[in-house]
């Protein structure tokens, strides 16, 4: 099982949610005080996340290191997701079960795989 999955709910009106499994102390809970738009030269420090302030060959970039801190209620990786308008890639393809109603037929999904796309 994955740290990250997106669940999605087929009834109406559909939607989908992020979820994040991940333990504690894992890249997607590190944060930091900083406000830097990126984050270069990840890495642990004595348990807590640190990050440069410099690329390699970039002129003019401090050379500081900000040490930050793993805070398990929150995921970057579903801030992410959450804040774009297409996040998902790829094509899942679900199996369904026809239901007979009285006068309609319903679906229930009963398994889901990956398929590759071409």
């Amino acid at each position: 099982m994955s740290d990250h999955s997106i669940i999605i709910d087929m009834r109406y009106p559909q939607s989908s949610t992020f979820e994040c499994k991940a333990p504690n102390g894992t890249p997607c809970h590190a944060s930091w005080e900083c406000e830097c738009e990126t984050i270069w030269g990840y890495r642990r420090l004595g348990g807590n996340p640190v990050h440069d302030t410099t690329m390699e060959g970039a002129e003019g970039l401090g050379n500081e290191i900000h040490v930050g801190y793993f805070d398990s209620t929150q995921c970057n990786l579903t801030e992410w997701h959450d804040n774009q308008d297409e996040a998902v890639e790829g094509t899942v393809r679900v199996d369904v079960k026809p239901v007979s109603e009285i006068d309609c037929v319903t679906f229930t999904a009963t398994a889901a795989r990956i398929e590759k796309d071409s």
